[in-house]
């Protein structure tokens, strides 16, 4: 039998609508309206940093909310289109767009190869990896980067440099 009051790991989860700037513990948070497809979903601005990920188009009324970014972390799945996600073609021009001072992708698919496609890739932008660590400053939320160019060369999961190693230890990059 289930018994509703024994405690379990599993998540308790309330839905609530987010129709407008919200906080989180005392942070103000702007949802950014993104489109997955057809679908309208929600991406996140906190400060000076902004998290659009699983998304394939940041619609023109967005873009306003994604003006003066330190940091912005985009979806960039593959090479070819797919009907939900950025290629790393579209990803490229919309963060051309969007202006950030530094660009991560993610949700980026093994096909992309990391140290060749960060080559590849405009002056502050650059894949993510795992393991990468953002340290958000607490005055600008935003004011951190962990350099993704200077780490990629000894990225673990890239199958041309495959090698074990110990997590690099997390630093606090310089500001921008």
């Amino acid at each position: 039998t289930h018994d509703p009051n024994y405690p379990s790991a599993k998540p308790h989860l309330i839905a609530r609508l987010i129709d407008g700037p919200f906080e989180l513990d005392g942070k103000p948070i702007i949802p950014v309206p993104l489109l997955h497809g057809e679908m309208p979903i929600l991406g996140f601005r906190f400060g000076d940093f902004a998290y659009c990920t699983d998304c394939s188009a940041v619609p023109p009324e967005s873009m306003a909310l994604l003006a003066d970014l330190d940091v912005l972390v985009l979806d960039a799945l593959r090479r070819r289109s797919h009907p939900t996600h950025f290629n790393l073609e579209q990803a490229v021009e919309c963060a051309g767009r969007i202006r950030a001072k530094r660009t991560l992708f993610t949700h980026i698919a093994h096909e992309l190869m990391h140290e060749p496609t960060n080559q590849e890739l405009p002056d502050g932008m650059a894949l993510a990896h795992d393991g990468l660590q953002l340290i958000l400053d607490e005055a600008a939320l935003g004011n951190a980067w962990q350099d993704a160019k200077a780490e990629s060369t000894d990225h673990p999961f890239d199958p041309e440099r495959a090698r074990e190693r110990k997590p690099a230890p997390a630093r606090r990059p310089p500001p921008l």
